[in-house]
């Protein structure tokens, strides 16, 4: 237990939050621009040790890093929003930003068809399509296309089940997160949870900026630790959207049977089948079909096929059972 409580307290203190506030606090007195500013800070908190005030100097600090922690934490997810491209049509710049992305995807498909219709490839174009393969599975179709390429990632996980099987993955992913075994909601939740710390960490670098009036260095810093996290966040969001596209791909029959749904037989109908579904999860329907599969009665076993082997002992069971009738009278 005191090992537990000993670990979790080290957590706390190279916590963001933790190193945010003493960045803050080494800003404002000077310590980061002059060592003997930080040595007569280390005496103050020596003083202040002796004298008892180191109680009233751990609870301040204590204070600013729940109330930044805090607020981190509540701006997490309009942070990413920011971040995938959801902005203000007043800004004017999400258009452009689209038109850019659109660009870059014809450009890379249309090398793609160039390289697939190629034959042979060398080493260097093969690795190039394979690049482009797995470039090009990160954007949606370009009608919904977002402004960043983070946005484009994290969209094309929740629209490619649409474009696939007809499932919304709004309507349809809480009745098919229920049906997960243990093993993959941990890992679709840890794959989640990556993502929202990387953006959060993206966050605090941002806020270390608020200390460059007294440190001019920070903001190059601040701005290479805002670069490297949003690299970092992009990494996360496709380990994230590969998993949820995974969960489509191998649970959604399990979708259609734990809802009574008839089951599609073929592709075409699969996607038929799954927007009227979607939307009867969304909204409710009224309508007398389709019949569900609801306690549906078992088909009849088929007649058992007598063979050569079983239909000689059958034969000499009869006449076993004959001679004995005859033996009786």
């Amino acid at each position: 237990m005191a090992g537990e409580a000993g670990k979790s307290l080290w957590l706390r203190l190279l916590s963001p939050a933790f190193a945010f506030c003493v960045l803050g606090w080494l800003a404002v007195s000077g310590s980061l621009r002059d060592a003997n500013h930080l040595l007569d800070a280390w005496d103050r908190l020596g003083s202040a040790y002796q004298n008892g005030r180191i109680f009233v100097v751990l609870a301040l600090l204590l204070f600013a890093m729940a109330v930044s922690g805090w607020l981190v934490q509540a701006l997490t997810l309009p942070v990413l929003r920011l971040l995938e491209g959801y902005w203000p049509e007043w800004l004017g710049v999400r258009q452009a930003c689209t038109v850019r992305q659109r660009r870059l995807f014809k450009r890379d498909r249309m090398r793609w068809g160039l390289l697939e219709a190629k034959r042979p490839l060398d080493d260097r174009e093969r690795r190039e399509r394979i690049r482009l393969d797995f470039k090009l599975r990160r954007f949606p179709i370009e009608a919904r296309m977002m402004p960043t390429r983070l946005g484009n990632i994290l969209c094309s996980a929740e629209t490619r089940p649409i474009d696939k099987y007809g499932l919304d993955t709004v309507s349809c992913w809480p009745s098919l997160w229920l049906l997960m075994s243990k093993e993959d909601r941990e890992l679709i939740g840890s794959a989640r949870a990556a993502l929202d710390e990387g953006a959060r960490l993206f966050l605090w670098c941002v806020l270390c900026l608020v200390w460059a009036p007294w440190v001019w260095w920070i903001v190059p810093v601040a701005l290479l630790g805002a670069a490297l996290s949003h690299w970092a966040l992009s990494a996360s969001a496709r380990d994230y959207a590969d998993l949820v596209l995974a969960a489509f791909d191998v649970r959604r029959l399990q979708l259609y049977e734990a809802l009574g749904w008839p089951k599609p037989k073929t592709p075409a109908e699969e996607r038929q089948i799954g927007e009227t579904l979607s939307r009867y999860l969304l909204r409710g329907s009224d309508a007398v079909t389709p019949v569900f599969t609801f306690n549906k009665p078992p088909a009849p076993e088929p007649p058992a096929q007598l063979t050569v082997e079983r239909l000689e002992v059958t034969v000499t069971e009869i006449v076993g059972v004959s001679g004995l009738a005859r033996a009786g009278e």
